[in-house]
């Protein structure tokens, strides 16, 4: 385990940064480069903002690549004028820097390009555990938490979500604390900590 982890599950401190503009405005169909003929010029382009204290969204890195460089490159130009966000804070009610994943899908329907943020697909869960059993009988479920990651990567505190996730929340605090995460670097290359949200997921592990 990497050193001791602070599991706030009732604290209000450690918040991941929030939009504070809505997300669909970022990019649109309207934003469909229309010159883009290629049939890689579909797909969906995930990302990584990085947030400054001051809520700004300072760096946009791809994740994962539409296919496409050109829509790849759009997406983040497009959110980083665009994305307006309240800052995260840390354990101690401070601003802190902080990390947002999201995704932008580009199509094409009846010839004509579109292009949106996927809110209506499930979201990829960022750490995936096997159980005994769950509440409920359930199979399967998933809880979020937001975990602060020190400059070694190591997650340093932890902390859930949702109050009825509390029980779950502690568990997926316990085994965060054992990852070591790619650690954060502002844009002059400097070590920094961070806040991000992760979303774990639980399965009940075949009898």
């Amino acid at each position: 385990m990497m050193g001791i982890v602070s599991v706030l599950i009732h604290a209000v401190a450690l918040v991941n940064a929030t939009p504070a503009n809505y997300p669909g405005d970022w990019v649109t169909s309207l934003d469909y480069p229309t010159d883009d003929k290629r049939p890689q010029g579909e797909g969906t382009t995930f990302f990584a903002l990085l947030i400054a204290p001051n809520g700004q969204a300072i760096r946009c890195d791809i994740t994962q690549s539409s296919g496409s460089t050109a829509l790849d490159r759009k997406t983040c130009a497009l959110i980083l004028a665009r994305a307006k966000f309240t800052h995260a804070t840390d354990e101690t009610g401070s601003a802190i820097h902080s990390q947002w994943h999201s995704r932008v899908r580009w199509w094409r329907s009846n010839g004509q390009g579109k292009a949106g943020s996927e809110r209506s697909a499930a979201p990829p869960v960022d750490l995936g555990l096997q159980v005994s059993n769950l509440p409920d009988g359930a199979r399967e479920t998933t809880a979020s938490i937001v975990v602060k990651v020190d400059t070694s990567g190591n997650v340093s505190h932890c902390q859930g979500v949702k109050p009825d996730e509390a029980k779950l929340a502690d568990v997926a605090c316990t085994q965060a604390s054992a990852l070591t995460l790619e650690a954060g670097k502002d844009n002059e290359g400097q070590a920094i900590p961070f806040v991000r949200a992760m979303l774990v997921g639980f399965r009940v592990s075949p009898q």
